[in-house]
């Protein structure tokens, strides 16, 4: 006797979905193409404008993009709530001015003791504390944050509150960025240099190995454990280890880009100092220290009085280079 067979008709869809946006404005395709003209765009900018406060304030903005890079990794990837993630940058960057100052190594040299203290720093708070979830894990990450900034502060090593001044500039085999470079017969100073290291080096980097981790074996467990854990671990997906490699691979990358970020402030520090008694002082100083002219014959100036080259007198103050800052 053959079998009778019932074929049920799919209900028909209640909402009408609209049809994929194709070509250039199809989402992907769209974020791909604006982030090709802005890069770009900020490759041409110097050639327009090379204003000392241009390029300053658009090579600290990049080098956060590449500090945010880092933070896409732990929140975005493995959906860990980090609160605290700004300590990995003081991490590296404390690391790096102690040596460069205190051992006399060059930034190229301090590359990979940098990378092992932030390793270091991720295994100390993501190897006991990844194993919360939520809100407590958010409260923990920013107890780590603030623990790194009060000792910062209170540290002599560190230099306190006023952090550390005269840090040196990238060097390569002899050559620095101070030196400048002429090519084409265009002259390109310290600050346009650093600007191309941190957009070429910084962002060109940071995108494609974000971009290729997200896409990767380890970028889709991440993934997994981000949506459900639960699920992800009766998949055989260690969360643990999975949210531990995200936590690590973050450290590094927030530590990273605070070489240059100490670089471009030229000193490092856990806060405002208000440890620093702003008097008048004499404008040669300020540019000597600061590298460009004024045109006013005075200025303010911010002087850190620990230091044994800040003298004072009944007129004011009289600041070396070595410790005195204009400020507004």
């Amino acid at each position: 006797m053959a079998k009778s067979t019932f074929n049920l008709p799919a209900p028909a869809p209640t909402i009408t979905r609209p049809p994929a946006v194709s070509g250039l404005l199809a989402p992907t395709r769209f974020m791909r193409l604006v982030a090709l003209v802005l890069f770009i765009a900020a490759a041409v900018l110097p050639f327009i404008s090379a204003s000392p406060y241009l390029i300053s304030i658009l090579t600290s903005a990049m080098i956060y993009i590449v500090l945010a890079m880092g933070l896409n990794v732990v929140v975005g990837y493995a959906g860990l709530l980090d609160l605290g993630f700004i300590a990995f940058m003081a991490v590296g960057a404390y690391t790096s001015g102690i040596l460069t100052t205190q051992f006399g190594w060059s930034m190229f040299e301090s590359i990979p003791v940098v990378v092992l203290a932030c390793i270091a720093a991720g295994l100390i708070i993501g190897g006991p504390t990844l194993r919360l979830r939520s809100d407590y894990l958010a409260i923990v990450t920013l107890g780590f944050g603030e623990i790194i900034r009060i000792t910062a502060k209170n540290l002599q090593i560190t230099g306190g509150a006023t952090g550390i001044h005269g840090i040196p500039t990238w060097s390569f085999f002899g050559w620095s960025f101070k030196d400048g470079l002429e090519l084409g017969g265009i002259t390109f100073n310290s600050k346009i240099l650093l600007y191309y290291f941190v957009l070429f080096v910084g962002i060109g980097l940071a995108v494609v190995a974000v971009s290729r981790l997200g896409k990767g074996k380890l970028g889709r467990a991440w993934k997994s454990v981000r949506d459900d854990e639960d699920v992800s671990e009766a998949m055989g997906i260690n969360g643990y280890k999975t949210k531990l490699m995200a936590y690590i691979i973050g450290a590094v990358w927030g530590g990273s880009p605070a070489r240059s970020w100490r670089r471009t402030s030229r000193r490092s520090h856990p806060i405002a100092s208000s440890s620093c008694t702003r008097h008048s002082c004499s404008w040669p100083s300020c540019s000597a220290a600061w590298g460009r002219p004024r045109a006013s014959s005075s200025a303010r100036c911010s002087c850190h009085w620990r230091q044994s080259s800040c003298v004072t007198s009944a007129s004011g103050a009289t600041c070396s280079s070595a410790c005195c800052s204009w400020s507004s």
